[in-house]
């Protein structure tokens, strides 16, 4: 039986090419004194699986019993192979987070390092910050927990997955200089604001998930500065406030979830008028406490755009009691810069039509 450990090494440039290069690692039943790193073309993670055999103190198997004689040093060798070799040896290492070697950082056109769906734990890695030419990360399905380095949005990465994890800290103030096509921060513990400093992430910035942590306090305007994005969710948080009017200028969006917060006031217009004139095909405001909405959000109801069940809308169905809302509108939840809520930064003459008395530039 073979016991196998995999880990992407992939090379290619953003996946112009069809097919990645792909580092399985694997303790074979012939010799458990090396670990073979086997390169090979494949498309996507490595997939490993797993016998009950001596290699499966890497995955979590906690029975020694046949592994206590068999345990090899940690990563020599693999620093000194070419790349492209063929076979290249290195020795096994005793649990899977210590395979995360500081050595990695030597790797030479190491462009792609994909460590998803394993059972990863314990803090970041830090040895990708020594990897110099890497341009995706992905970090998804591990328990990986505590803070993520604020250098880490500073690097030139394009894609940075760090979603399904246990990360639970405040997002750095830095984070506006990501540079990355598809930011997820998804279910994982994140606490604190949305910094402003969203406002500096690139024009190529298309995805931003922030759905499932717990962030809290008032949407910043600066999110509408995010005139490239297709997809944004801030689902099942804390978030609270009225909705800023600068979401108009996401005239590229096809999907803007924020349902499942502590939103209140009335649904923006002008943000329904993106599902009649723009992309927008969903808006999910479900689970909040917003009291009107206007004829064009009402016209997105109908079509099936926007969702609004269970917030405190007088005259729509599947509401929440009123009991509820009164309980919620007994706690005053202030934002702070309120004149920004009306400021729209892509301004235009139809919007000014739209909505008298847009604030100024700040």
């Amino acid at each position: 039986m073979i016991a196998k450990i995999s880990f992407v090494a992939i090379l290619s440039l953003l996946h112009i090419l069809p097919t990645s290069l792909v580092l399985y690692a694997k303790a074979t039943s012939r010799g458990r004194d090396t670990l073979e790193l086997s390169i090979g073309i494949g498309s996507g993670s490595g997939s490993g699986g797993s016998s009950k055999d001596c290699g499966d103190e890497l995955l979590g198997n906690t029975d020694q019993s046949q592994c206590s004689q068999e345990k090899i040093p940690l990563l020599g060798p693999i620093i000194q192979a070419p790349l492209l070799s063929p076979v290249v040896q290195a020795p096994i290492v005793q649990g899977l987070l210590n395979f995360i070697d500081q050595r990695l950082a030597l790797l030479r056109y190491l462009y792609e390092l994909d460590l998803s769906n394993n059972k990863l734990s314990g803090p970041f890695p830090t040895v990708v910050l020594g990897m110099t030419d890497l341009i995706f990360l992905d970090l998804r399905f591990n328990s990986f927990s505590g803070a993520v380095p604020a250098q880490i949005f500073t690097r030139d990465l394009y894609v940075l997955f760090l979603n399904n994890n246990a990360f639970d800290q405040t997002l750095p103030d830095n984070l506006g200089n990501t540079h990355v096509l598809y930011l997820t921060l998804a279910n994982n513990k994140f606490t604190g604001p949305i910094p402003r400093s969203i406002a500096g992430a690139p024009s190529t910035l298309t995805e931003v998930l922030f759905l499932n942590n717990r962030f809290s306090g008032c949407l910043p305007y600066e999110i509408g500065l995010l005139d490239e994005t297709v997809v944004l969710d801030a689902g099942n948080n804390q978030l609270t406030g009225p909705l800023p009017l600068s979401l108009f200028c996401l005239e590229k969006v096809e999907q803007l979830n924020l349902g499942g917060n502590l939103f209140y006031g009335m649904v923006p217009e002008p943000i329904c008028w993106l599902g009649l004139n723009r992309n927008l095909v969903n808006l999910s405001l479900s689970d909040n406490y917003f009291q009107h909405v206007g004829p064009w959000c009402r016209a997105l109801i109908e079509k099936g755009i926007l969702n609004v069940r269970n917030n405190c809308i007088p005259d729509l169905p599947f509401q929440r009691p009123v009991a509820d809302c009164a309980r919620f509108f007994a706690q005053p939840r202030p934002c702070p810069r309120m004149w920004s809520y009306s400021y729209v930064p892509c301004r235009n003459a139809h919007l000014e039509s739209l909505v008298p008395g847009i604030a100024p530039s700040p």
